[in-house]
């Protein structure tokens, strides 16, 4: 069960405090009469403390209230799929081949530009060359 608590320690809101409380009753009323509590025991006591399903989804189990449902003894995260997975690798690899295009073009641009300024200070060296020889005449 997702805890909901705030860095500093404090509960993020009143109702999750209760519904925590609750599963703690629930788990220590479970264990001092000796069962054992098992994964489907937790879920059980779970979504007793939480008042089972609302809208589709379990109070306190983010993501995870898809897997309730009659039979499920553990909460697990949905995976993603190999295929999902490799989608994604090709992505990043794409990703990386442009920001390597981006930074050859912007070399070339900075070299086109350090060319640039060079011609600029020799046209501009001539050009004051050539007013000394016009104000000599």
């Amino acid at each position: 069960m997702v805890t909901h608590k705030k860095k500093n320690g404090q509960w993020v809101a009143r109702r999750v405090e209760n519904t925590h409380d609750d599963y703690v009753k629930h788990l220590t009323q479970a264990t001092q009469n000796g069962n054992n509590v098992d994964g489907s025991e937790k879920l059980k006591l779970c979504k007793e403390a939480v008042g089972g399903k609302s809208r589709g989804r379990c109070y306190g189990t983010v993501r995870m209230a898809v897997n309730i449902h009659y039979g499920v003894s553990y909460l697990t995260q949905v995976t993603i799929s190999n295929s999902n997975k490799e989608e994604e690798s090709q992505a990043i690899e794409m990703a990386r081949a442009e920001a390597s295009r981006a930074r050859e073009e912007a070399a070339l641009a900075n070299a086109h530009a350090d060319e640039a300024n060079v011609n600029a200070r020799e046209a501009m060296a001539e050009t004051a060359e050539l007013k000394r020889k016009f104000e000599e005449i």
